[in-house]
């Protein structure tokens, strides 16, 4: 599979999944953090997260229902998207 570009990621197949999933938290809410998307995209239950929470899943990659490079490509898309939505990174802890 190709490598995820700024001039290719509207073409990738995981793009529209990502942008309708965004576009449902912009709704509801201003900031749209990589969990919701993952929880949206149903990779990620909200118990499997509470468990990561509470330190009973050791990293949270362990609890995504996908392969790495999978969760890797999706985030880069993720990153190009709400840039072209010129939502603001921000830092949380």
């Amino acid at each position: 599979m190709r490598a995820v570009t700024v001039a290719t990621f509207r073409s990738d197949p995981l793009f529209p999944k990502i942008s309708r999933v965004v576009a449902i938290i912009l709704e509801k809410d201003k900031v749209v953090r990589p969990i919701d998307v993952l929880i949206g995209m149903q990779l990620l239950s909200r118990d499997d997260l509470e468990e990561w929470c509470c330190g009973r899943v050791p990293y949270l990659e362990k609890a995504i229902n996908c392969n790495l490079s999978r969760l890797s490509r999706l985030l880069r898309i993720l990153r190009f998207h709400v840039h072209d939505l010129k939502l603001i990174p921000s830092a949380t802890a």
